[in-house]
């Protein structure tokens, strides 16, 4: 009897650490949401919209830009976790129809960028998509939503911008765990 109570102690021992193992080896599948499909932008309508691919000295990003009418400013917007931010095209038709300037890209790893997803990468991305802008102009609000407001604040203590903008921002990257994987 002893003997069986310890095998099966064992036993559930193993399958928690073989849990705990394969979650720390996959915990950036489970974190990011990249999808797979993205829309081209020839596909919907977005004025003054071009596809453009910014360098971040290692990979380059991939996204789009349509310019400010006047001096209205430019918004870059930091997608959220899931998917291409081109499924959101409806949003920066509107911005864009209203005069304001709009820079949305897709983060490395997720469909319209190569490379590898993590928060480094996510990081250094954000601030390249910030100094490619501010060549153009000075006068930039920041967007983040949902995982976005992590890029963004980030650019926002590293850069100079006119605003900042959240959207549904998370409190912390544990406190999302903790909802995902109680």
């Amino acid at each position: 009897m002893i003997k069986k109570t310890l095998w099966g102690i064992v036993f559930l021992i193993s399958i928690y650490v073989g849990l705990i193992m394969y979650i720390n080896k996959n915990q950036r599948n489970m974190q990011y949401e990249p999808g797979s499909t993205a829309i081209a932008l020839s596909e919907v309508e977005v004025a003054r919209a071009e596809f453009v691919v910014i360098s971040t000295g290692f990979l380059d990003v991939h996204g789009w830009y349509a310019p400010p009418i006047g001096d209205k400013p430019i918004i870059i917007y930091f997608k959220g976790n899931e998917g291409s931010f081109s499924e959101e095209y409806e949003r920066f038709a509107q911005i864009s129809k209203d005069g304001y300037g709009v820079l949305a890209y897709d983060y490395r790893g997720f469909p319209m960028s190569p490379g590898k997803i993590n928060q480094e990468n996510i990081l250094n991305d954000a601030l390249a998509v910030f100094d490619w802008i501010a060549e153009k102009n000075s006068n930039i609000v920041l967007f983040g939503r949902s995982l976005g407001s992590g890029p963004a604040t980030y650019v926002a203590s590293k850069r100079d911008a006119t605003a900042l903008i959240l959207e549904a921002p998370f409190i912390s990257a544990a406190e999302v765990a903790k909802k995902r994987f109680p």
